[in-house]
């Protein structure tokens, strides 16, 4: 459908029916912003390049240069007083950071600056064609444009290091060939971060950065693991899909292990030992083991060994010995879930700038644009196994979806769908033996839980507002979408109020009985198995969610008939965090002895990737603090008493 864009930044709603002469979101005179629209009494807006849904990039002339071109980056902040002024002097310190970077292959920052709750960053118009468009264009990479591409990059990546900042983000889509003289620009500078030894954001694209990475501690090598990724993938053809049932031919998710020779090898296609030794050791799995600066790579690059080396395939990840036991505390680190917004998150289309700060209550609420482009899906394994029987779980129901059900009446006619489970005893936590685990999961326990029934969906939106009387959800009017952008102190107000309509005690569910319920049985990673190749049957997360919540309901249910209990929401539990389960309680009771502010979080949402939306991944957050991820479901019955 056609329609007519107001190009007015400050617009709430900037698309309009061709037919409307007046804009619906700021009432401007279409014939006019529509063509253009000037701002900040410099910059002459004359088109959008790109939406998100916390913000956009314009082109834009420099009034006060020519009519030079410029990119306006908006990132929209979703907070109000004193939070928000925090955030715009966060933001100054990071723009400042941008602008004493000045190197010929990096777009210039021109100008960063406020308006009202959206902050703003200009930056240098580069014309030009991606190495994504050129691939298209082209097909699969020779070696010797491979090493051109090496020689090019290397130097950038050196002096953006020596500034002691990260790009994060190096893929085909953030390395653009300028049409002037056809140097190679890496552009996408949203991401960038000072080196630190901090838990940082977690953002990255699937397919192109390792591990720490992806655990939220980006270092300079990281940079080199994604150009080299960059690289194979070039070569090989073999590009992240955007299908979440496709496998990555070049990379085996399961054991971190790269494929791309045999790829290269089942093309009847070579290259040189020299260049495939220099791509496997900035390739391997363990930081430690890679190049430690760009430099050195560009030195070996450009003085290639007088004879032939052996190819040395990438080391393998070691086994974790378990932890030694420790003291319980207040929650010490940046949990996985919070890496997106313990600290200022800037992001737009899939970039982010991020300075990490202490305060855990200080978050600027943006994401990026999840396009095809910028969420590539993670790869998948076609080799997942039936869940296992659980032997170590006494008197649960059967694998059969849970048939004893039953619904309250909620004003409006809405209905909440309740089911029954009957008490038993299963191991909660992951072993020491899963070397990928976290180890706020562990030690592994069993416990005993008493019988109770729990949503059957996370609440609705619908039936938040019909208890509640509002809607506090940053996704609107989507009445069966789950509720979200509420705290656990709403989410217990919703608790008190219900119990007052239906005459029973409702509560949010321990957290021992959230992964019961969620496993259902089982003792595998997911409820459905220990693979994520099947996670987009069961789940919306940020392989396959589109950047926004989604229906309850709409993927298939665990064994004892619950949707959702992966991924579209995080969901509050009951107890206190805790930094590990020792000396956790066994009866399945709420754990409340650590005197902090802190309460659990359980089972990953549509923005988080499939690690964190495995059944026994634990996280925290502040009670009062909500986030357009977090909702809730809840529990009634002869649950141990809180």
């Amino acid at each position: 459908m056609s329609i007519l864009y107001c190009l007015n930044p400050e617009c709430s709603h900037p698309q309009n029916p061709t037919h409307y002469s007046y804009c619906q979101g700021c009432g401007g005179n279409l014939s006019q912003t529509s063509q253009s629209y000037s701002f900040h009494s410099r910059y002459l807006i004359v088109g959008v390049l790109g939406e998100g849904a916390f913000g956009r990039t314009y082109k834009a002339e420099d009034l006060n240069f020519n009519r030079k071109p410029r990119v306006i980056k908006k990132f929209i902040a979703q907070m109000q007083g004193a939070a928000l002024e925090k955030s715009k002097e966060l933001f100054q310190r990071e723009a400042e950071k941008l602008d004493e970077l000045r190197h010929e292959q990096i777009p210039s920052v021109y100008d960063y600056f406020s308006e009202g709750n959206s902050l703003y960053l200009v930056e240098g118009f580069i014309e030009g064609e991606t190495l994504f468009q050129e691939y298209q264009r082209e097909g699969k990479f020779s070696e010797q444009k491979i090493q051109e591409i090496l020689r090019e990059l290397l130097p950038v990546l050196a002096y953006l290091h020596s500034k002691g900042l990260i790009h994060r983000d190096i893929k085909p889509d953030n390395l653009m060939r300028r049409r002037t003289d056809g140097k190679l620009m890496l552009i996408d500078f949203g991401g960038i971060k000072e080196q630190t030894s901090q838990m940082g954001t977690g953002l990255y694209t699937p397919g192109y950065a390792p591990y720490e990475h992806i655990m939220g501690r980006a270092i300079a090598s990281s940079d080199l693991y994604s150009l080299a990724a960059t690289c194979v993938r070039l070569l090989t053809g073999c590009l992240p899909q955007s299908d979440s049932n496709s496998s990555d031919p070049v990379y085996d998710v399961d054991d971190r292990r790269w494929l791309w020779q045999s790829v290269l090898k089942s093309q009847k296609r070579s290259i040189s030992d020299f260049l495939a030794n220099l791509l496997n050791k900035m390739l391997e799995d363990k930081s430690s083991q890679r190049y430690q600066s760009a430099s050195e790579v560009l030195t070996l690059l450009n003085n290639p060994p007088s004879r032939p080396t052996v190819v040395q395939p990438p080391v393998q990840p070691t086994t974790v010995s378990p932890p030694a036991k420790t003291t319980i505390s207040t929650p010490s680190g940046i949990t996985r879930r919070k890496l997106l917004y313990n600290g200022i998150g800037m992001m737009v289309f899939g970039a982010a700038i991020a300075l990490v700060i202490d305060k855990r209550d200080v978050w600027l609420k943006l994401l990026p644009s999840t396009s095809d482009k910028s969420v590539k899906k993670p790869p998948s394994d076609k080799s997942v196994k039936k869940p296992p029987s659980d032997e170590s779980v006494k008197k649960t129901p059967s694998d059969e979806p849970q048939k004893n059900t039953f619904t309250e009446q909620l004003p409006g006619g809405l209905k909440l769908a309740m089911v029954e489970l009957p008490g038993g005893e299963f191991m909660m936590g992951s072993p020491y033996s899963d070397p990928n685990a976290d180890k706020s999961e562990k030690p592994q326990h069993q416990v005993k839980v008493n019988s109770f029934a729990i949503g059957k969906y996370p609440v609705t939106q619908a039936q938040y507002e019909a208890v509640m009387g509002t809607n506090p959800s940053w996704f609107k009017n989507n009445p069966q979408n789950p509720v979200e952008n509420v705290s656990w102190n709403d989410a217990q107000a919703f608790c008190q109020k219900l119990s007052q309509i239906t005459g029973k005690t409702y509560r949010l569910p321990t957290e021992a009985e959230w992964e019961y319920a969620c496993r259902a049985g089982t003792t595998t990673r997911f409820y459905f198995g220990d693979h994520a190749n099947q996670l987009g049957d069961y789940a919306w997360y940020n392989g396959n969610s589109g950047g926004k919540t989604h229906p309850v309901g709409q993927k298939k249910p665990n064994a004892w008939g619950l949707y959702d209990m992966s991924g579209n929401v995080w969901e509050w539990c009951e107890d206190n965090w805790h930094d590990s389960y020792e000396n956790a309680p066994k009866d399945g009771s709420a754990w409340l002895t650590n005197d902090n502010d802190y309460r659990i979080l359980r089972g990953g949402s549509w923005y988080d990737n499939p690690y964190l939306c495995r059944s026994a991944y634990r996280d925290n957050d502040v009670r009062r603090d909500y986030f357009y991820n977090s909702g809730f479901r809840v529990v009634c019955g002869a649950g141990s008493p809180l």
